[in-house]
């Protein structure tokens, strides 16, 4: 499980600060009791329920996250290529350490780019039969300008198989 860089350099922030290694774990650690079990209330944990439901139901073979950060839902997924793509790469290397071959996948593909040039690369496009962003989008800043989330709502769809599932 190693991390494909598409983005060397790139600066990823979100929510006010920059990520480091030390806030990544931090982050990790408040994910993990967000969404586990003995939390049923949590929304995080009802929205990790959802996603289990919907990639055992319809046999999900590629399901990506965007904004995956340290892989809160990874364990949760059910399929056979999880793809988490992050602009942070400390934030992949902790979803990388902490979740490698835990989940219920087949195999763990870590992608750092950003959302505008990963939306744009060929291999990705017409691939998953699930995509879901939980948290993120409203959180990025390059989402910010109301005509970065217009082309980000508008390429989505590009991405998916026929009859893919788009969540947010």
């Amino acid at each position: 499980n190693e991390i494909l860089d598409l983005k060397p350099g790139f600066l990823s922030s979100c929510n006010g600060g920059m990520y480091d290694t030390n806030r990544a774990k931090m982050i990790r650690d408040k994910d993990g009791k967000q969404a586990c079990p003995s939390n049923v209330s949590s929304k995080w944990y009802k929205a990790a329920k959802r996603i289990q439901v919907h990639t055992i139901r319809e046999g999900s073979k590629n399901v990506l996250e965007l904004g995956c950060g340290t892989g809160r839902y990874f364990p949760f997924i059910h399929t056979e290529n999880l793809y988490g793509m992050d602009g942070s790469i400390e934030m992949l290397e902790e979803a990388k350490n902490h979740w490698g071959s835990k989940g219920t996948y087949k195999k763990l593909h870590l992608i750092r780019d950003s959302f505008d040039s990963f939306f744009e690369r060929k291999e990705y496009q017409n691939k998953f039969d699930y995509i879901f962003s939980l948290g993120t989008v409203g959180n990025s800043t390059f989402l910010d300008d109301s005509n970065n989330f217009y082309e980000f709502c508008k390429s989505l769809p590009k991405l998916c198989i026929s009859g893919g599932v788009i969540e947010f």
